[in-house]
């Protein structure tokens, strides 16, 4: 293929030097031209694959390619977004163009996330409905979470009480990083049992971006709930389950990363880049 090197612009151009103008037009043409559209869409063709560089994260990726990062981690088998590793490579869906969807007509009323249903004029941005749940402990923990995903847990554990009649606990919301060290150092520097693998600063719960939660049962704690019916609930509000994860599977633990990891997030709040006591978004 080194004729696309000469200064040959077009794949006819190559034919030309060969065939005469009638020649082609009246034989060649028909037959030549399938071949011709194969060649041209071949040269075009985007890539395909990324090799992860370092500070990458699939948030920047998907930006760089013009394509949803979700999308990239559905098509590498990825469940946690923060497992990859410089030097692994991607498949980038549709070589990194996003397919046109057909146009949907504007919905009267907003979806129920916190992307679209934040700051529309109501308390904390959420609608009053939701703002309780069937358990003040959980709705004192859920009304701490950052402000991006504190309507959709809200949501999130009513509609699993409404339609399934279990009843989800928040065990754990918002932990500060000094919370989170202190928790780290036990079965370390301090007694008792290693409860946790992230010291201050590395886990979603130091900045209200995930909760843990468990069913409360005839006033007992189930840890091993229905997760078959919980997870559904969940990701169909955006969340991210850590039973999905391979290298540590925390069933109870459900959280939203926005794209960014923890070590993202942290140098976020070393150069005060939040607001209202919460990381920007």
């Amino acid at each position: 293929m080194s004729c696309f090197n000469d200064g040959i612009k077009d794949v006819s151009d190559f034919f030309s030097g060969i065939f005469t103008s009638e020649e082609t037009e009246a034989v060649m043409k028909p037959v030549l031209s399938p071949a011709i559209d194969t060649l041209q869409t071949a040269i075009n063709v985007p890539k395909t694959v990324y090799t992860v560089q370092s500070g990458d994260t699939l948030a920047k990726i998907g930006k760089a390619h013009n394509i949803d990062y979700h999308e990239i981690a559905k098509a590498n088998g990825i469940n946690n977004h923060n497992d990859i590793v410089v030097g692994q490579e991607l498949k980038i869906p549709n070589g990194g163009k996003t397919p046109p969807s057909t146009p949907t007509p504007k919905p009267t009323k907003k979806p129920i996330s916190d992307e679209t249903s934040m700051g529309g004029g109501k308390e904390d941005g959420c609608e009053k409905s939701c703002k309780k749940t069937w358990d003040s402990h959980t709705t004192k923990r859920l009304k701490k979470l950052h402000p991006k995903i504190k309507c959709s847990a809200f949501y999130f554990i009513n509609e699993v009480e409404k339609k399934y009649n279990i009843k989800l606990r928040v065990v754990q919301g918002l932990r500060t990083i000094s919370e989170q060290n202190a928790l780290y150092a036990q079965g370390r520097t301090k007694p008792g049992k290693i409860v946790t693998k992230a010291p201050g600063g590395r886990s979603y719960h130091n900045y209200g971006l995930a909760i843990d939660v468990a069913e409360i049962k005839n006033g007992k704690v189930i840890w091993d709930t229905d997760w078959k019916i919980i997870v559904p609930v969940a990701k169909k509000y955006g969340y991210e389950w850590g039973g999905d994860w391979k290298s540590f599977k925390d069933k109870p633990h459900f959280q939203k990363d926005f794209g960014y990891s923890t070590k993202d997030l942290l140098r976020k709040v070393q150069k005060n880049e939040t607001k209202n006591g919460y990381v920007k978004l």
